[in-house]
């Protein structure tokens, strides 16, 4: 406990610790906040309103429409090929709550931005490193 106090201690915050910290916290955010986007959080209202739609026979509302499609134009780019991984992760994702048809491809979408986001971030500290 003495060695963690004393660590703790005599850590300074140098410019480049600041930058690389706030990389860090700034790419956690924007994560956060694809994450919500793309998946959303739908209010009681909303969910019952639809509802009463599909039960009506009445046309789905079309929102974001542009970005379901985009997602799936890239989805044979970036789902793999074997069906039964697809299988299995489309399993994991309904116990996780995710039952949208498209639940894999924002799944795949989201990793693929998780990724470039990563290789950003290792090539700003390879940078940083180097000067």
């Amino acid at each position: 406990m003495d060695q963690l106090l004393s660590f703790i201690a005599s850590f300074e915050i140098t410019e480049e610790v600041l930058v690389l910290t706030l990389v860090l916290v700034s790419t956690t955010l924007l994560c956060v906040t694809v994450v919500f986007f793309f998946v959303g959080s739908k209010s009681k209202t909303v969910k019952k309103l639809e509802d009463l739609r599909r039960e009506s026979g009445a046309q789905k509302l079309k929102k974001g429409n542009k970005i379901d499609n985009t997602l799936e134009s890239l989805a044979p780019i970036m789902t793999p090929k074997s069906v039964k991984e697809r299988e299995t992760i489309r399993h994991k994702l309904m116990h996780a709550g995710y039952h949208d048809s498209n639940a894999l491809t924002i799944f795949y979408a989201i990793k693929a931005f998780s990724f470039f986001i990563g290789i950003m971030m290792a090539a700003s500290c390879m940078c940083s490193i180097r000067t």
